[in-house]
């Protein structure tokens, strides 16, 4: 199972990561803040940590009325009060 990692600069203006389970509860924590960002990614990494490629996106299609999928599903959100109806 893959793991969601979240990285974060607390309080204090420095890094720290987490790692999340299948809830997005924090099932391990970094053990100290670090002031430079690289810092952090090397913590976490020596704790599992691995970075993945986000995913490429979507081929946009075409409705009927010829406009953008993405488009028309936009729409659809705004005026349904930001609440996609499905």
């Amino acid at each position: 199972m893959r793991r969601a990692w979240r990285f974060f600069v607390d309080s204090e203006g420095r890094w720290q990561w987490q790692m999340l389970g299948p809830n997005q509860t924090v099932i391990a924590a970094s053990p100290s803040s670090y002031e430079i960002y690289e810092q952090c990614i090397a913590a976490a990494t020596a704790a599992g940590y691995a970075f993945e490629q986000a995913q490429p996106p979507l081929p946009r299609t075409r409705t009927s009325a010829g406009r953008s999928a993405s488009i028309a599903a936009h729409r659809d959100v705004r005026q349904f009060g930001g609440r996609a109806m499905h």
